[in-house]
């Protein structure tokens, strides 16, 4: 794993892009990227570090404790999970409206409808930053939803 400065990581993300962004996409696409993803990430993480800090002078006399021997979780396996980032790369550039993202959308809610109770596809028409129109789906899925004590 390769690490930097945010510049460097930057430079980086768009030099990659650069090679699987189709022809005409690229010139917006850092643009873009600073714009929608970049300047509101950084704007969050600023509000957070300022404002989490400060009890405003307030002290709480209450502790919770959590017995986590309790709590069955099960075992990560970074085999495992390399392999499912690696087949969603495997795709392609997975950018909506493009059949790579399509056939991705298909194989995780396949992957899925394997393993939990319940897998639900909101579909819905989106507007780019182009101003085109795309077809986009959330996937979502639940385990056990009939359970009144679950984890989010």
């Amino acid at each position: 794993m390769m690490f930097g400065t945010s510049k460097q990581l930057f430079s980086r993300f768009l030099s990659a892009n650069r090679k699987v962004c189709p022809a005409g996409k690229q010139a917006g696409l850092s643009k873009t990227i600073l714009r929608n993803i970049l300047l509101p990430v950084f704007s969050c993480m600023i509000i957070a570090v300022t404002t989490s800090c400060n009890n405003h002078g307030q002290t709480s006399d209450t502790t919770n404790t959590v017995n986590y021997t309790t709590i069955a979780t099960p075992n990560f396996c970074a085999d495992s999970a390399m392999a499912y980032v690696e087949r969603q790369l495997n795709f392609g550039y997975r950018a909506p409206g493009y059949d790579a993202h399509n056939q991705c959308a298909k194989y995780l809610q396949q992957s899925m409808q394997q393993w939990c109770d319940t897998v639900i596809t909101q579909q819905f028409n989106t507007t780019l930053w182009d101003n085109t129109t795309t077809q986009g789906q959330n996937i979502i899925a639940s385990f056990n939803p009939q359970a009144t004590n679950r984890v989010l």
